[in-house]
């Protein structure tokens, strides 16, 4: 799950990107009852680079990064655990439109890799964009699922507010 507020339940700001990336994914980089640095290293260097993170190393401290980059840790650390469906909660809420153009590519490869994506966002055009399908929401019940080609506005709207 790639939360909403990415500062306080996505990373830990004080935290280096290597312990991050490393944190949910302990049993990967350790060696008995300790923690094999070489690995952590490693994997959190290949995150970066595979992400893009604007970053001088895996060293740096999350909260010197970006908003765009921090929410690239966020990504990075989840998708080294092999999940199978992620949950994106408004992923690009507080970035700008460059690192918005990188988060879409990334939820893209994420489809291409086969994982299912489940995005929720407040903003209309970017679901409209992305997504295969849209699940519309009215008192926190399912109204109706519409494919891509029934998307519009007016549509989503009227299932949203009602007609």
């Amino acid at each position: 799950m790639v939360p909403e507020d990415r500062k306080r339940e996505g990373v830990v700001p004080i935290m280096t990107i290597r312990e991050n990336i490393t944190l949910p994914n302990l049993e990967k980089v350790r060696k008995g009852i300790f923690l094999n640095r070489k690995a952590e290293t490693a994997m959190s260097e290949e995150m970066v680079e595979r992400l893009k993170i604007k970053t001088p190393g895996s060293e740096q401290t999350v909260n010197n990064l970006s908003g765009g980059n921090q929410q690239k840790v966020v990504f990075a650390k989840w998708l080294e655990s092999d999940p199978q469906i992620m949950i994106l909660d408004e992923p690009t809420r507080g970035i700008d439109v460059g690192a918005k153009s990188e988060i879409y590519h990334i939820i893209g490869e994420l489809v291409r890799n086969g994982i299912s994506v489940i995005m929720i966002s407040s903003e209309m055009p970017e679901l409209m964009s992305i997504c295969d399908r849209i699940c519309c929401m009215r008192e926190g019940h399912m109204v109706t699922i519409l494919n891509r080609d029934e998307f519009s506005e007016e549509v989503i709207l009227k299932n949203i507010f009602g007609e």
